[in-house]
């Protein structure tokens, strides 16, 4: 799943890849019954993971770049 303009999407996984460090995932998705199909890509360098990411709709395809930052997780008391 992910956020769009605030409303949480669900998607359903295709496939997913590792290979030498590289992640390639594939899923569908539907906003307001559009249907539409993301292909995300993307490294680990140390505690970042970030790539590029392509939708396609019937509109057309938009791309882009993502990055995640590791958080440490918070101590319990």
């Amino acid at each position: 799943a992910f956020t769009f303009e605030g409303a949480r999407v669900p998607g359903r996984m295709k496939s997913v890849q590792v290979e030498e460090g590289k992640l390639t995932l594939v899923f569908d998705w539907a906003i307001q019954d559009a249907a539409g199909q993301s292909r995300v890509t993307g490294r680990i360098a140390g505690e970042t993971l970030g790539g590029d990411y392509e939708s396609t709709t019937g509109e057309g395809t938009t791309r882009g770049t993502w990055t995640l930052k590791r958080v440490p997780a918070a101590k319990k008391a």
